[in-house]
């Protein structure tokens, strides 16, 4: 009995080390958790879904403004759609289609998907209203897969994810159903631009015009495709339809009157563009292009003009204040006390410019060589 006790003090003591032991091996290398916010955080920098290039100011000023981005008035070819906003697919200021009975495709599918954040957890994921749509569809379409309702919630799931090559896929499905049917046929055009298939579009919006001459949006987007694919001619009828169709619209206009700049038809585009300021005073694009046009005229006093409103919004826009230079220094063209004049203002509106954006080059060129004579 005496030796069972320092028998079991030993055996403790014994467990005492191999847990202290366990303990400091743990100690020296612990395990690290990736949480959710830090993985987050490790792929911010990739780009999500939905982003868009960020237009550049180019240092020489623009000749010609499209939309959000510049353009110069020489380049007819269509651009890199990578690389530039896409165009849109609604006609300007539409009217919302009233809502179809029986499960019928909306006149305009290619609006965007519903807003979501940044981020979005597995768990979110699974959980959405689209995709409990989608799988519900998807179930019903595997007992029956020409079930005509389950299709339409099917395309209406895949459109609200932004899932278009699939869409694409199922209006193809219903469309062989009911072949005349425009509202599938817009539907279909409309998934194809989104996925920059413009000639596949052309031929879907082709032939809803033909069922129905007066479809705003169809001759908007045929002439968004047109004009995409550099095709000036084609753009230009199209839009002279959107123009007659919807004549309150600024920007079927602007859009005409670009066509007509590539055209080098200038007085045209300059009374587009007139007609789009009209009924948009604010819109700085619009400005500079009936600048450009009036320039291309020999108008250059109306094209100061333009360009001076732009200024007395905002003083510190550098492509009209580079415009404005090159303006002055366009009526330079002698040594007459007249020309110094214009020549000191192309000096100023360029030192203005490097003020407000250092890093133009060319301005810095430019600026050199008119402070040389």
């Amino acid at each position: 009995m005496k030796l069972l006790v320092p028998f079991f003090v030993f055996c403790a003591m014994l467990v005492s080390w191999f847990a202290w032991e366990l303990v400091s091996r743990t100690d020296e290398h612990p395990q690290t958790e990736t949480l959710p916010s830090q993985a987050a955080s490790n792929h911010a920098s990739a780009p999500t879904r939905g982003e868009s290039a960020t237009a550049t100011v180019p240092s020489r000023p623009p000749d010609r403004v499209t939309g959000s981005y510049l353009k110069r008035d020489d380049a007819s070819e269509p651009e890199d759609s990578e690389n530039n906003p896409k165009p849109g697919f609604a006609p300007p200021e539409p009217v919302p289609p009233p809502t179809p009975t029986g499960g019928s495709v909306p006149l305009d599918p290619a609006r965007e998907p519903t807003t979501r954040t940044a981020v979005r957890w597995a768990d979110d994921e699974n959980n959405s209203a689209e995709l409990r749509k989608l799988r519900a569809a998807r179930a019903a379409l595997a007992d029956d897969p020409y079930r005509r309702v389950a299709l339409h919630d099917e395309f209406e799931a895949l459109r609200e994810l932004g899932r278009w090559d699939e869409a694409r896929i199922t209006l193809a499905r219903l469309i062989e159903f009911d072949p005349q049917d425009t509202d599938l046929r817009f539907a279909q055009a409309c998934v194809l631009l989104r996925l920059s298939r413009w000639l596949h579009a052309i031929d879907a919006l082709q032939a809803v015009v033909r069922a129905q001459p007066e479809h705003a949006r169809a001759w908007y987007n045929l002439a968004t495709a047109h004009q995409r694919l550099g095709r000036l001619r084609e753009a230009r009828h199209a839009w002279d339809r959107v123009v007659t169709l919807t004549p309150e619209a600024p920007d079927a206009f602007a859009h005409r009157g670009e066509i007509l700049l590539d055209l080098r038809e200038w007085a045209a585009a300059a009374e587009d563009f007139r007609a789009a300021s009209n009924r948009d005073p604010e819109a700085t694009d619009l400005a500079i292009n009936l600048a450009l046009a009036l320039r291309k005229l020999n108008r250059l006093d109306e094209a100061r003009d333009s360009l001076m409103k732009v200024i007395h919004r905002n003083p510190r826009h550098v492509p009209t204040l580079n415009g404005l230079a090159e303006l002055a220094w366009e009526a330079c063209a002698g040594a007459t006390d007249a020309n110094e004049q214009h020549r000191r203002a192309a000096i100023s509106w360029w030192r203005r410019s490097l003020a407000v954006d250092p890093q133009q080059p060319t301005i810095e060129t430019l600026l050199a060589n008119a402070q040389k004579h």
